[in-house]
C-alpha cells in the first residue's frame, strides 16, 4: 500500500448504502499495484448537496455514483456529458480543476458486454 500523504488525491463512491461496496478494495489494489498516489473510499450519503459542497471544499479527485443518487445529482454538477444527459444519470464525477463533471459509463458497459455476447446493440429494441 502506497503511503496517504498531504499530495495523495481522494476519490470514492457515494450512494446510500455503500457499506457492501467492494470498489474501495478494488480501486485501491489496482492504485498499488501501478503506484499512483490515489485513495478510494465509501462515502455512506445521505445529504446529497452537502456530499457535493465537500467534494468541492475538499477537492476530491472525482467520485463513482450509486443509487440512489444518480439521477438527482445531476443539478448539482458543473458539467453534464450529453450521453449522461440523454441517459438521464450520471455514475462517474471527475473534477477537472474544480469543475464538477458528470458522465455515465453504464451505458458503454452494457453496450460492450452485448457486443461480446454476440449481440448487435442496434438490432436491439426495446418494449413497444
Amino acid at each position: 500500500m502506497i503511503p496517504i500523504s498531504p499530495a495523495t488525491g481522494v476519490l470514492g463512491i457515494i450512494g446510500h448504502p455503500v457499506a457492501h461496496s467492494l470498489s474501495p478494495a478494488l480501486h485501491n489494489a489496482a492504485f498499488a499495484a501501478v503506484g499512483l498516489d490515489l485513495v478510494y473510499a465509501a462515502f455512506d450519503v445521505q445529504e446529497l448537496p452537502a456530499a457535493i459542497a465537500g467534494v468541492r471544499a475538499l477537492g476530491l479527485r472525482g467520485l463513482s455514483v450509486t443509487i440512489p443518487h444518480k439521477e438527482n445529482i445531476i443539478p448539482l454538477l458543473d458539467r453534464i456529458d450529453p450521453l449522461a444527459a440523454r441517459i438521464g444519470a450520471v455514475n462517474t464525477v471527475v473534477n477537472e480543476q474544480g469543475v464538477l463533471a458528470g458522465y455515465n459509463t453504464d451505458a458503454l458497459g452494457a453496450v460492450r458486454a452485448l457486443e461480446e455476447a454476440g449481440v448487435d446493440p442496434g438490432a436491439v429494441s426495446g418494449p413497444g
